[in-house]
């Protein structure tokens, strides 16, 4: 039950970490063999693998979110690896939030945030979603052996299950989703004031932004709803977002955008059905024209993470069903 997956960038290569949502370990890999080293073993329920510094290797991660929702004891950890690479990381706790599913960094002209991103505020059992989940910031300090603290940011947003930074309208910008929608979250001139736009007002499970179609202007790209059965894109011609297209998906719980091979593209996947992942190039001529690729079935991914490279780029696959991490190199 592989679940997290991420590229470590360092001075002069790129290396991947992977992480179990069950009581287990993390796995390392580095090329030219790609053979796993364990980063740490335990205790796992890993939701999210956020690259933190680049030397030491580091990541922020959350820890001790297991199936299925027993996140009451999630937390936030900072791992960093050792000069010995055999040996496991280092790691420390930074924060206690019960009920974390997603965490980012956001960098502005206001600084450096941790976002963290709660999918209830506590439930009784599985489908209990009487108690709203919230979003919370802090502040990273400047020497990260620091305290760390996260405030409310604002509450109301159940079942989160998406979380992506991107440029949009010109600002970055802090995208969050769950039950309630869709938000679009910005820092404002004081800390405890944010810019929070409600975007979307259906369940939307995660999301991606890009400008697929070349016309200067990002598309948003959702999985609805929550593990849903369908991809849709919105455009955004001005002050509504106007659905434009729709996919089928089967448990969707993969999608991104961004430059394949020099190309717009929007990698989907799916945990059930196909258990498929695919990509979808777009023209980038004004249209929303594509082709697709299917990169693999059977997989059933639970997330990816991208690197472009020179001559190839590389997509990283936590292939949850099939309980393996997938290395996968586009050459053209």
């Amino acid at each position: 039950m592989v679940y997290a997956v991420t590229a470590l960038r360092s001075p002069g290569k790129i290396s991947f970490l992977a992480a179990t949502e069950l009581y287990g370990e993390w796995h390392h890999y580095e090329s030219p063999g790609y053979q796993p080293r364990i980063a740490s073993h335990r205790p796992g329920g890993v939701m999210s693998l956020v690259q933190f510094s680049e030397e030491p290797v580091s990541v922020l991660a959350i820890e001790q979110s297991y199936p299925i929702y027993h996140f009451d004891k999630s937390r936030i950890t900072l791992a960093a690896a050792t000069s010995d690479s055999d040996a496991p990381w280092n790691k420390r706790v930074l924060v206690e939030l019960p009920f974390l599913h997603r965490i980012s960094l956001f960098h502005s002209e206001m600084g450096s945030y941790l976002i963290a991103a709660t999918l209830a505020g506590s439930k009784d059992f599985q489908e209990d979603w009487s108690r709203p989940g919230a979003v919370y910031a802090g502040h990273v300090p400047d020497n990260s052996g620091d305290d760390w603290s996260l405030d409310l940011v604002f509450e109301g947003i159940s079942r989160n299950h998406g979380m992506t930074v991107a440029p949009w309208q010109g600002r970055q910008t802090l995208f969050v989703s769950g039950q309630e929608g869709m938000f679009a979250l910005r820092p404002g001139q004081r800390f405890s004031q944010w810019e929070i736009n409600h975007l979307l007002r259906h369940d939307v499970s995660d999301m991606s932004v890009f400008d697929l179609d070349g016309d200067g202007r990002e598309e948003i790209v959702t999985i609805e709803p929550f593990h849903g059965n369908k991809a849709v894109i919105y455009r955004n011609p001005g002050s509504v977002l106007t659905k434009e297209l729709e996919f089928e998906m089967s448990f969707g719980h993969v999608v991104w955008t961004g430059i394949i091979r020099g190309r717009r593209a929007l990698i989907l996947g799916n945990r059930s059905g196909p258990k498929d992942l695919r990509i979808l190039f777009f023209r980038g001529d004004g249209t929303l024209n594509h082709e697709t690729m299917t990169l693999d079935e059977g997989g059933g991914p639970a997330n990816i993470s991208v690197v472009q490279g020179a001559d190839k780029d590389l997509i990283l696959a936590a292939n949850h069903v099939k309980g393996e991490v997938a290395l996968y190199e586009i050459t053209d």
